[in-house]
């Protein structure tokens, strides 16, 4: 073969074993530049083809997950077939999501046509109307890149690839067929599927041949009609057990409902859909649990033996006379008609499907589905490998370590490590088709937290990794940074092989909600990150509640220059700091224009900036329409800056840095992140004396502002809550404080440099660890060398479960002791 060029071609097209015509050219042309000594990545749209890589085009975050490296490849060479997408062969359902999938392959087409150097377009499609869909990117392509673009039939590789990447010496052509190129081009991400295990079925023996093909045409039935299973991204490497109040079934026996799904039906504010007063209230409910609850929580979800018979009854009307199996199959076109013929391969691909299907709780599958068990957990040739394990390998498109591996499939220890590692956490029910014992979970704190990395939860799960590092524990631990009411999801998703499950949570107001009350129930113990909400889960948990702290640590930052936005060294800067999605009501940066405006009316020097995020139209955070009261105050006094353009953290940190006073007005806070960042970075802060924020702002470090107390109305918390109050600040006192910090420099100047003190000693990370390993140990979940450990408290920061320090009366401006209780 000929050294590779540094020439980098990517080939989009349809291959070998189907598609006719154009899948022979594809493979052709793969040969051909990769005997020229291009460096050839071959792409297909999701198929049981050869090709190295299949992108997929639903949903949406796979797909750019999976299309944006190779747009962003610097591709020397894009040949690019249309033929290798047709419009017959969508596997998302209903007319909008196929439309779609349709625009994302005319996408993909256009971004790989437009960002390579040179560009081939094969023509050629399955069917008049694929061309039509497909041609017109095609054709604008080649009107907008005359010289880079080229339009061919590419009725000879050969003579196209010497063209572009120079002449081929005969030899180097005939070493290899375009199938075994395929195999080579794969690489290191060679993965099972149809294709080649139809391969491997080629090349055995006839004995073996007679006893694998009714399992190859099985998967090819299932293949061409549904998606490839198993490939979502992996969340946890556990086996799964649900603990016990995930199991519980509350309700009549004629309809009994899971709790998790009076659980999911509040969190996903679903009351007025189900009313459960009435039988067919419950059963549309119930239907709705069992047909959307593992997609809506991510995870397989329990599905107890009496509400599987309820469904039952509902799907068939309460006259049941056949198998769940049957029944299943009967009523769902994914699990019958659509896999054909009620032949042998038809049957075993529709009891495949069903199984998967099936799989998506936590139930007994040898109880529920014992024959189809018993035929699926047949051995293969070689003992090692199921039927079933090789065909969820083949259809989930397990990797590949070594291509000899692609002969005998049904013979590979690797598929079973596979099927233990990635699908039985994934549907932990298939665990009966193992053929390798369980793992034990090892003994480790697991750290989960939401997918986003800008919110408070995900700044707590990386806080809490670094001050874990290093602390052993005697058995496996869940520490969930979540808020209450996404326990439960989170631990399906990810704490399901813990033996202990924490919660690191947060909430704002002095009640819960009632969706809170089910989580805790799961929970072996919560830390919280202040004493306020240590107090409030305190009431409603009946087991160990912590106050752990937090552990603040900022990036070395230079102040923001003033000339950036406009303003000088004259100008008097207060700043209000707001996340709009979090909730505008609760923040209230209302109080704080007013606040501003009472103590420096008149003043040309003074600024209020409002540094917040774009509001999304109608959201539920902004029932008073502060945002639009802001607004229109901006607009009239040119002294108030309104900025909500994202930023980067450093630059947010630069801009708290410049500051003269940081405001927070807030209603209620868990821990209150903004005014501990203001007091880490020596910006003198005023904040509400109410809620999280008392661990930390104190007349020593900080100015508090009194405060009377509001009832929490409907409407204004994302669920709702049966009473509760908020802290509304005193406007008046608010201005005082204002002109008080401009006023006298030498005092705030003061307070800042002990709120910096008080951040640095207290809220460090050597702190936040000394007090996980207090609390570890005192839970006795520290190994023996690690639970002789003592922790020094500061002055301000207290064991756990502290007395709370005194609160002055409402006098004073402050709700008494018993309206907080």
């Amino acid at each position: 073969m000929a050294k590779p060029s540094a020439h980098k071609v990517v080939i989009l097209s349809p291959y070998p074993p189907s598609w006719g015509k154009a899948a022979s050219r594809g493979a052709a042309l793969a040969h051909a530049f990769d005997a020229a000594g291009g460096m050839v990545t071959t792409l297909d749209a999701p198929s049981t083809s050869f090709a190295a890589e299949h992108i997929h085009f639903a949903p949406k975050r796979r797909y750019l997950r999976e299309a944006d490296p190779l747009v962003n490849t610097p591709w020397d060479i894009a040949l690019l077939a249309p033929a290798v997408f047709d419009l017959r062969r969508l596997y998302v359902k209903g007319r909008f999501k196929r439309a779609i999938v349709a625009l994302r392959q005319c996408g993909l087409l256009w971004r790989l046509g437009w960002k390579a150097r040179k560009v081939i377009l094969v023509r050629g499609g399955p069917h008049l109307p694929t061309r039509l869909a497909y041609w017109p990117v095609m054709l604008a392509l080649a009107l907008l890149r005359p010289h880079a673009v080229r339009i061919t039939k590419a009725r000879d590789p050969l003579a196209l690839a010497q063209r572009y990447l120079g002449p081929i010496k005969p030899v180097e052509i005939h070493e290899t067929d375009g199938n075994e190129t395929l195999l080579r081009l794969a690489g290191s991400s060679l993965r099972h599927g149809p294709a080649w295990l139809s391969r491997a079925v080629g090349m055995a023996k006839p004995q073996l041949r007679a006893e694998v093909r009714p399992i190859l045409s099985a998967v090819q039935r299932h293949a061409y009609t549904s998606p490839a299973p198993f490939q979502k991204p992996l969340v946890t490497q556990q086996i799964p057990n649900c603990p016990a109040p995930l199991c519980l079934v509350l309700g009549s026996p004629d309809v009994p409902i899971p709790a998790l799904a009076l659980h999911m039906r509040s969190v996903y504010r679903s009351e007025q859909r189900f009313h459960l007063g009435t039988r067919a209230g419950r059963e549309r409910m119930l239907t709705w649990y069992v047909n959307q609850g593992p997609e809506l929580v991510g995870a397989a979800i329990p599905l107890p033996p009496a509400v599987l018979q309820a469904y039952h009854n509902i799907l068939c009307h309460g006259r049941t006379r056949r198998s769940l199996f049957a029944d299943l199959q009967a009523h769902f076109p994914h699990l019958g008609a659509r896999l054909g013929a009620h032949d042998d391969a038809g049957n075993m691909a529709r009891d495949f499907a069903t199984l998967l299907y099936l799989a998506r709780f936590s139930l007994d599958l040898a109880a529920v589905a014992p024959k189809a068990v018993r035929q699926f957990s047949a051995s293969l040739p070689g003992g090692i490998l199921n039927v079933f394990q090789l065909m969820a390998a083949t259809l989930g498109h397990a990797p590949v370590d070594n291509p000899e591996a692609l002969n005998t499939p049904w013979a590979q220890c690797s598929i079973a490590q596979w099927f233990a590692d990635v699908v039985i956490p994934q549907a932990p029910a298939l665990a009966v088709f193992s053929t390798l014992p369980a793992k034990k979970p090892p003994q480790i704190v697991r750290i989960t937290a939401p997918t986003s990395t800008t919110s408070g939860l995900a700044a707590n799960a990386e806080m809490s990794a670094r001050a874990l590092a290093g602390i052993s524990v005697n058995r496996p631990i869940a520490l969930h940074h979540v808020n209450a009411d996404a326990i439960p999801r989170q631990i399906l998703r990810h704490g399901t092989g813990a033996d202990f499950n924490i919660g690191f949570l947060l909430w704002e107001a002095d009640q819960i909600p009632l969706n809170h009350y089910y989580a805790t129930d799961l929970l072996d113990a919560i830390w919280a990150p202040s004493q306020f909400v240590a107090d409030i889960y305190t009431r409603a948990f009946d087991r160990p509640v912590t106050r752990i702290g937090k552990a603040i640590e900022l990036p070395q930052v230079a102040p923001l220059p003033r000339a950036q936005l406009g303003l000088g060294p004259e100008h008097h800067i207060v700043l209000s700091l707001f996340d709009a999605h979090s909730s505008i009501i609760r923040k209230n940066p209302l109080a704080t224009l007013r606040g501003f405006q009472a103590a420096f009316a008149g003043d040309a020097s003074a600024r209020l900036i409002i540094k917040t995020t774009p509001l999304p139209a109608k959201h539920w955070g902004d029932p008073e329409r502060q945002m639009a009261a802001l607004t229109a105050a901006a607009a009239r006094d040119p002294r108030v800056i309104i900025d909500t353009r994202f930023v980067p953290f450093a630059d947010l940190l630069a801009l708290i840095a410049m500051a003269d006073t940081l405001v927070s007005t807030h209603r209620g806070e868990g821990f209150g992140y903004i005014p501990a960042y203001a007091m880490a970075l020596g910006t003198p802060v005023a904040a509400t004396d109410y809620s999280g924020t008392q661990d930390y702002v104190s007349p020593k470090t900080a100015w508090p502002l009194p405060w009377h107390p509001r009832n929490i109305r409907p409407g204004e918390t994302i669920f709702p809550l049966q009473s509760g109050h908020w802290a509304e600040v005193q406007t008046d006192a608010l201005a005082e404080t204002l002109l008080r910090i401009r006023t006298d420099k030498a005092e705030a100047a003061a307070r800042a440099r002990a709120g910096q003190a008080l951040i640095r000693t207290e809220y460090s990370f050597a702190a936040q660890t000394a007090r996980y390993r207090a609390a570890l140990g005192d839970l006795g979940l520290l190994t023996e060398c690690s639970s002789n450990v003592h922790v020094n408290y500061g002055p301000e920061f207290t064991p756990s479960n502290p007395t709370p320090r005194p609160r002055p009366t409402a006098g004073a401006g402050r709700v008494p002791a018993s309206a907080n209780a």
